[in-house]
Parts: C-alpha cells; sequence; structure tokens
C-alpha cells in the first residue's frame, strides 16, 4: 500500500470510529426516557466555494416539550487544511439556538486530524452528562 493510501485510512478509520461513537451517543439518548425518539446522520457535501465538508448529527426530540437538541460535527477540507467545528442546538418552537459552541480546530497534520477529532467526539458525548433533558 503506498503512503496516499495509507493515510486516506487512517482518516476513513477515525471518521468511522467517531461515527460508531455518535451512534453509541444516539442510542443511549433513545433509552432515555425524556426522549421521544433520538437519530443519528452522516452527509457528504460539496459546498461551493467552501469544498468538501463531512456533518455529523445526532438529535433527540423530548416527549414533555416542543424542542429537540442536536449535537454537530463538521469536518472540512478546503484550500489544502482540515476545520473541525462543532456545536450543540436546541430547536424550541421553530426557532434555533446554539446551546454550545466550542472553539474551531484546525488540524495541521493527519496526526492532528485524528486528535482533534477524537478531542471534539469526545466534547460531545461528554456534554450528554451536563445537560437536562
Amino acid at each position: 500500500m503506498d503512503i496516499n493510501s495509507k493515510q486516506v485510512t487512517i482518516v476513513l478509520e477515525a471518521i468511522a470510529t467517531t461515527c460508531e461513537a455518535l451512534i453509541t451517543m444516539s442510542q443511549q439518548l433513545r433509552a432515555n426516557s425524556q426522549v421521544e425518539s433520538a437519530m443519528y446522520s452522516l452527509n457528504f457535501r460539496k459546498y461551493q466555494p467552501w469544498g468538501v465538508m463531512i456533518e455529523l448529527d445526532v438529535s433527540a426530540w423530548l416527549k414533555k416539550q416542543d424542542k429537540s437538541i442536536s449535537w454537530w460535527l463538521e469536518i472540512g477540507w478546503n484550500e489544502g487544511h482540515w476545520v473541525i467545528e462543532h456545536s450543540i442546538l436546541t430547536n424550541e418552537n421553530d426557532i434555533q439556538e446554539t446551546l454550545k459552541e466550542f472553539e474551531t480546530k484546525t488540524p495541521q497534520s493527519i496526526n492532528e486530524l485524528i486528535e482533534q477529532l477524537e478531542e471534539a467526539t469526545s466534547d460531545l458525548i461528554t456534554s450528554l452528562q451536563i445537560i437536562v433533558l
């Protein structure tokens, strides 16, 4: 396997690990008695002029309120650099608000990408212990 293939494999494995963690998170939310339903989604997009974007989302709809909470993680590549953004949003009565926006990460290497992707994933999963549903 050539070096480029190895690097792509490393990135794909890191993204797959993040996906599995967020799928588990959505399953935990479904088991919560305050949650009506929860789902996980993954989208690969190409935005102009931004570039390639991988969007991961876990959303939970609450039983007793017309409210949902979404945990977002976006991984982007444009003009030779990576960007990782993640946040927690609420949507209540069709009004979306940012509950928590984490610091944007700009890894400079594949090793940093993997490390910072793990940190972002951990931030979102850890927030379940803090957020009152």
